[in-house]
């Protein structure tokens, strides 16, 4: 494929599933600058009979500088029977997710994104791509969700931030080493349809937006690094809902990426809950948050989500 999908730059199935479901976050105005009088873990517990979640935001790009976590979120990793994840990317998990992205996320035939775009995204494009060196030429047959990963892992990994550092990561290399079972919440299947999800227009809208704000995607991860270091949910949350306020016409887009999907996971924890075991859940940060997060999912349905405090550096 061309220069911009080799080992060196290719986000793989497993980086663009993260990445992608992470997109709207990047789309977000700066934080406020306060931090709480007494820091918190991005961490909630809730119980239920003789059951425990853990729920723990993850930033699946990260750095060196995110370690170590804190001792509270390690010790109920420990203490937990399983770890569960969005997916579990095994390498024919992985296998199966690129078979699926040259399916979905590839022009066929003649047609090709110049072909498909309209000017005004076009001319964005463009720009953006001779600031760095890149011609479109060269991308042509991506679809607009997939260049939108190409260009933000690329911008991630200028600025330090890799899927080898993420949260997600860490704790699926903890428990392959300690044997201890994995989980997931999602299906590829599942999260390759939600990559894919949207009209044409709907698709060149997400590109345009996210083309138009690469140039601030450092600044915006080192503020929810911020936040998330903080364990401060309610700063991460309003980066999605300025987000949407802004583009108001990406609210099908958002509704499937986080709405749709964060009921699901719910469902899934209720699970959990009714067993006799201790589970600990990784998800991306902005699904925990929010008035559609699932600790508000879950104590509107009368259970008891505590947020977990720090007890060390």
């Amino acid at each position: 494929m061309h220069k911009y999908l080799n080992k060196r730059t290719d986000p793989g199935a497993a980086t663009a599933l993260k990445v992608f479901l992470g997109l709207a976050l990047l789309a977000a105005s700066s934080l406020a600058e306060e931090a709480p009088a007494k820091e918190k873990c991005f961490l909630w517990t809730v119980k239920s009979g003789k059951a425990t979640v853990h729920m723990l935001g993850s930033i699946h790009f990260a750095r060196a500088d995110f370690y170590p976590l804190d001792p509270a979120i390690e010790q109920a990793f420990e203490k937990s029977d399983h770890l569960v994840l969005e997916i579990n990317m095994t390498p024919e998990v992985e296998m199966k997710a690129q078979q699926l992205f040259a399916e979905k996320g590839l022009y066929q035939g003649n047609e090709t994104l110049s072909s498909k775009m309209g000017e005004k995204t076009l001319k964005e494009l463009k720009a953006r791509l001779e600031a760095r060196g890149m011609s479109l030429a060269l991308l042509e047959k991506l679809k607009p969700w997939y260049l939108s990963v190409i260009l933000v892992v690329l911008e991630y990994k200028k600025h330090g931030f890799t899927p080898e550092m993420g949260i997600d990561k860490h704790f699926q290399m903890k428990a392959l080493k300690s044997g201890k079972e994995i989980l997931q919440l999602e299906t590829l299947e599942g999260q390759v349809e939600t990559l894919s999800f949207g009209d044409a227009e709907q698709q060149e809208l997400f590109l345009y937006e996210t083309v138009k704000k690469l140039d601030k995607v450092g600044e915006l991860m080192a503020e929810l690094a911020k936040a998330w270091k903080a364990g401060e949910g309610e700063k991460m949350a309003e980066t999605v809902e300025e987000s949407l306020a802004e583009e108001p016409r990406l609210k099908p887009y958002y509704d499937k990426i986080f709405t749709e999907r964060n009921g699901a996971m719910t469902e899934k924890i209720n699970g959990y809950l009714k067993t006799d075991k201790t589970y600990f859940v990784v998800v991306g940060s902005a699904h925990l948050v929010g008035k559609t997060g699932i600790v508000e999912l879950l104590k509107k349905e009368k259970l008891t989500v505590q947020q977990i405090e720090k007890t060390g550096e």
